[in-house]
């Protein structure tokens, strides 16, 4: 795995975000929050920073999305919705994602059976693929393994975005095949966030709030991770050191003038 730089996610929680100093750590690739929607009303919402931190962040690395999934609610109705917000950043910005859409699967407040979330979960991502978009999955292996697993047919075959916080494991689910940390039936996974509320990161990454959270790569190289976000701009690192460097030979320039002058 590609170790020491991230891709963070980001919602309503981290505040307002100075994109210079979180693009001056280096990240590889930012999840945004879309949003959810209201387990009581059904009534689907957008998290209120969405927009802004699309805006701050689009072109500078490739950016994904995630959705706070109800398994009690149409899953049409919800992938529907995240329709119009992706409508709403292309026309207002040109954006879009390069990495998964994913569907946050960490709930069930209602209980529904693994088969009706299995089938809302399905028809979720359908919807969204049959509008040309990148979809993948959020999930942990506990909550997965007892509520959903084997009741998707698209499961297996979409990008797994895996919960496991640990500063010190090596791997997700400790490439044990038979783990129940592993969510049947990934046999990997493309993202592992391994760090989350209380790790005290989040200034660091330009953020108001005291933590972040903080997805490793399950890739081996920059160059892998680009071919499976699609994403052929030009890497960050080389980009801000050319400025920087810029900015210093400016700042050379004029002192060395006044000192020639003055001194």
């Amino acid at each position: 795995m590609i170790e020491s730089v991230y891709v963070p996610d980001v919602s309503f929680w981290q505040g307002n975000i100075n994109e210079e100093v979180m693009l001056s750590r280096n990240i590889l690739g930012l999840i945004i929050r879309i949003g959810s929607i209201n387990k009581d009303t059904g009534e689907c919402y957008k998290d209120y920073l969405f927009e802004e931190n699309v805006s701050k962040f689009y072109g500078e690395v490739p950016l994904g999305g995630y959705w706070y999934f109800r398994p009690e609610h149409s899953g049409v109705k919800q992938s529907e919705y995240i329709l119009e917000c992706m409508n709403e950043i292309k026309q207002d910005f040109g954006a879009e994602f390069h990495l998964p859409i994913n569907a946050d699967a960490e709930e069930n407040a209602k209980n529904v059976s693994k088969a009706v979330y299995g089938k809302e979960l399905d028809n979720f991502w359908q919807t969204l693929i049959n509008e040309k978009h990148f979809v993948g999955s959020y999930t942990r292996g506990y909550f997965w393994n007892d509520h959903i697993a084997y009741s998707s047919k698209l499961a297996e075959t979409l990008p797994l975005n895996i919960a496991r916080y640990s500063m010190t494991a090596v791997h997700p689910w400790n490439n044990s095949i038979s783990s129940p940390l592993r969510p049947y039936p990934w046999n990997d996974f493309w993202a592992w966030q391994f760090s989350a509320d209380g790790n005290g990161l989040g200034k660091f990454y330009g953020c108001d709030s005291d933590s972040i959270d903080l997805n490793k790569l399950g890739f081996y190289s920059v160059a892998e991770f680009h071919k499976f976000a699609n994403w052929n701009q030009e890497p960050l690192l080389p980009l801000l050191t050319n400025n920087f460097c810029k900015i210093i030979h400016t700042i050379k320039g004029v002192c060395d003038r006044w000192l020639a002058e003055n001194c």
